[in-house]
């Protein structure tokens, strides 16, 4: 894919005061750039953290140990109806999809617990994952990859071929607009850093990878290791959970679940 770049060209006939007009005029045009550039930055795709989970409905790991469950993927699966349960434990292993860059993997330590999908972008991540249930045909890995370019502020539009005719096929053409209005084309070192000056170092960090993330998916080819490298950082969370792992926590739907992550 060529990558696009955005030229401003002013043309003024000016007299002796010409250079201070000039001067003028592109520092406006400079500061209306600039400040278009820090909305979006600024603004997150998916704003879900651990505030948002229900902290204080929980159940300690050990609960139901002695339980007899039943592998829910025996039960029958109703479209628009979901999985119809009687009271009892079940069991099941589920895809899963990563939607926070320059974040660490999860380890044997770690608790996870419930919390809704929030932000901007959330109908449209809903949408995509939904959908991909009746298109087995696209790989797992791309719409991975799909996913981190949203959380990213890729223009979805500038996507590789590939990627940009699987966010059709799952979402449609409208959407795929939508997503490219709130995009960042890529960024000089000097232009990021100039938006970034402000942000804690935590952020900073973050902006940093899904800067370079964009750069990677504008592209004319998009490797998934080099993408997951950036994503997914290295090593493991050197702070400790506070929830234990296998804790259990409370959906909306008044049942429980405990989550055991083998990756991302």
């Amino acid at each position: 894919m060529k990558k696009v770049f955005l030229f401003v060209i002013i043309s003024i006939f000016f007299k002796t005061n010409g250079y201070c007009q000039l001067d003028n005029i592109i520092g406006k045009a400079g500061n209306l750039f600039n400040k278009g550039i820090n909305s979006k930055i600024h603004k997150e795709p998916i704003t879900t953290n651990f505030d948002d989970c229900n902290k204080s409905e929980t159940l300690p790991p050990e609960f139901g140990e002695e339980a007899i469950e039943k592998q829910l993927c025996n039960i029958k699966f109703t479209a628009g109806k979901g999985y119809q349960l009687t009271p009892g434990y079940y069991t099941c292993t589920v895809k899963s999809f990563c939607l926070k860059a320059g974040t660490y993997a999860p380890s044997k330590g770690d608790g996870y617990l419930y919390a809704p999908l929030k932000g901007p972008k959330e109908k449209i991540v809903y949408k995509l994952i939904d959908n991909w249930y009746n298109h087995n045909e696209v790989d797992q890995h791309d719409l991975q990859l799909i996913l981190w370019a949203i959380i990213a502020k890729t223009k979805i539009s500038n996507l590789s071929p590939k990627l940009k005719a699987i966010v059709v096929l799952l979402i449609g053409e409208d959407d795929v607009k939508e997503l490219s209005k709130v995009g960042l084309e890529m960024l000089s070192a000097e232009a990021f850093k100039r938006t970034v000056t402000n942000l804690p170092a935590p952020l900073q960090k973050i902006a940093e990878i899904e800067n370079q993330m964009r750069t990677k998916f504008y592209a004319a080819t998009v490797n998934y290791s080099e993408i997951e490298s950036l994503a997914i950082l290295n090593g493991t969370q050197t702070e400790t959970s506070s929830i234990q792992r296998g804790t259990w926590t409370k959906l909306p739907n008044e049942c429980y679940i405990k989550y055991l992550p083998q990756g991302y």
